[in-house]
């Protein structure tokens, strides 16, 4: 490996960084220092270029007085442009919280309002523009973290967690890097690897077992045009002679599988984000006999990773999510190893040196998830068996699963329960063959003096929420069953 004084100098830095992730791109600069290593449709750059870009960013940043400490919203415009961003804010000790463009301004306004932050970051090829917003520099953040904001540097990942509305996961560096070390070494990444990177660099997936895993062995990253037929991905793959992807199962239709088959330097495609049967399995490498399937399982606060399945080696077995990746273990709250069984799952816990900080804004839901010190409440129902497979059986996790994106009910109740005139709501996942689940919204108005439409819960959704959140269907019920203790039931609406 090379020597980072070195790279760091080479790029046109003054001193080696003392940031983990920092360390990767000069770590990749050193061990691919020509030819290019990240493109977009429209740019391509060397590591050593863009490392040269993310020092001239950095003293933008500065001069427009970003510091260190900062919490900062940062675009993740799926483009270069996002690369020179992410990394010039984590290298002057900004405290870096990527989003999804797919997230409408009054969300993003909602989230900036909810975290107290006033810095938000949209990268262009000219350099971050940097915009600034009203802040409440009062909001409640999780008094176990200050010190670690306050020193700056650190990675907020979105996540729904094991249920609940979506929060931001707060990772050291570090650990996120040592995570995707451990997944490239669990699905046998090199420097001759190259991959498309389809999911959105916000979600926990592609930023650390995609981004960051490539960056330590020196791998390139392809960023697809966006929208993207399948015709541009597989086009995108062949000019970046890709090598790997990662995709949510309803994407791999039998299209796409068909076109995958045309890319002959692929030789790994991993799904993730949503179950998967043996059937589908057995479809897929039917489809793709030269290209090895991986399926993986984790969460955001986990790192991502806990662990992976190879069509390669692992069985072919209904539930089967592989095993656990280094370091990580596996199993019921008290201890690793073998639980459960076929006819009597337990909840999972991951024992994780990769596990989160906690949650930007400290909550009940912090302690449901985060149990202890690398000790994670998965929300998961499963098995560990003798072998050490990890066996997923169901979920208690109140998310709703569209096409690998994970939907929170409790989100999209606050949304419509606002709207005037509604008594009450619940929303369940309907099932959709082409996008796993769809929200729908079971609605009681019972008030006389307010006439409530389908298509004014719908506007209401649509005006607040990603495009991805928005109901299938608005349901009139004239009441809800509720649990013992009051509460709306679930299950007793699963039927919708």
């Amino acid at each position: 490996m090379s020597d980072p004084k070195n790279m760091s100098a080479a790029a046109g830095g003054s001193e080696p960084t003392g940031h983990a992730i920092l360390r990767a791109l000069e770590n990749a600069a050193g061990l691919r220092p020509q030819g290019w290593a990240v493109r977009d449709p429209s740019h391509a750059l060397t590591y050593p270029e863009l490392l040269e870009s993310v020092h001239a960013d950095a003293a933008g940043l500065r001069a427009a007085g970003v510091r260190r400490g900062d919490l900062a919203m940062v675009e993740s415009t799926h483009d270069t442009a996002y690369l020179t961003a992410y990394f010039s804010a984590l290298s002057i000790g900004v405290n870096v919280m990527p989003y999804d463009p797919a997230m409408g301004p009054a969300e993003i306004d909602r989230e900036m309002a909810r975290h107290g932050v006033g810095v938000r970051l949209v990268p262009h090829v000219a350099g971050t523009e940097v915009v600034r917003q009203q802040s409440d520099s009062g909001a409640a953040q999780s008094p176990s973290l200050c010190a670690e904001l306050a020193s700056g540097g650190l990675v907020l990942l979105s996540t729904s967690g094991t249920g609940g509305l979506p929060k931001r996961a707060v990772h050291s560096p570090d650990r996120l890097v040592l995570n995707a070390a451990a997944h490239a070494s669990s699905v046998g990444l090199n420097q001759d690897d190259t991959t498309l990177l389809i999911l959105s660099p916000a979600f926990g997936y592609c930023h650390t077992s995609q981004i960051l895993a490539h960056l330590l062995v020196g791998g390139r990253l392809v960023f697809p045009p966006r929208p993207a037929m399948p015709f541009d991905l597989v086009s995108a793959m062949r000019t970046g002679d890709c090598t790997n992807t990662t995709m949510v199962p309803q994407l791999m239709g039998d299209v796409l599988i068909r076109t995958l088959a045309d890319v002959p330097t692929m030789r790994q495609v991993a799904l993730g984000g949503s179950a998967v049967t043996p059937e589908f399995l057995q479809r897929v490498t039917a489809g793709l006999p030269d290209v090895e399937i991986l399926q993986t399982w984790g969460m955001t606060e986990c790192g991502p990773r806990l662990t992976t399945w190879r069509s390669s080696r692992d069985p072919l077995t209904q539930g089967c999510v592989g095993r656990p990746i280094n370091a990580v273990g596996v199993g019921s709250r008290s201890a690793a190893g073998p639980t459960g069984s076929p006819e009597d799952p337990v909840e999972l816990y991951a024992h994780t040196p990769y596990a989160m900080l906690g949650y930007l804004s400290g909550s009940a839901s912090e302690a449901d998830a985060l149990v202890a010190p690398g000790l994670i409440r998965t929300g998961d129902l499963g098995r560990v068996d003798e072998d050490g497979l990890v066996y997923i059986q169901g979920r208690l996790k109140n998310l709703i699963d569209v096409a690998g994106k994970k939907v929170s009910a409790e989100e999209l109740e606050q949304v419509v329960g606002a709207v005037d005139g509604v008594t009450a709501v619940r929303v369940l996942g309907r099932d959709d063959p082409r996008r796993g689940q769809r929200p729908v919204a079971l609605v009681v108005a019972e008030r006389d003096d307010v006439t409530v439409t389908a298509e004014q819960i719908h506007e209401a959704v649509r005006t607040q929420l990603a495009p991805y959140k928005w109901l299938q269907d608005v349901v009139f019920v004239d009441s809800l069953e509720r649990t013992v203790n009051g509460k709306i039931g679930r299950a007793e609406h699963h039927g919708v």
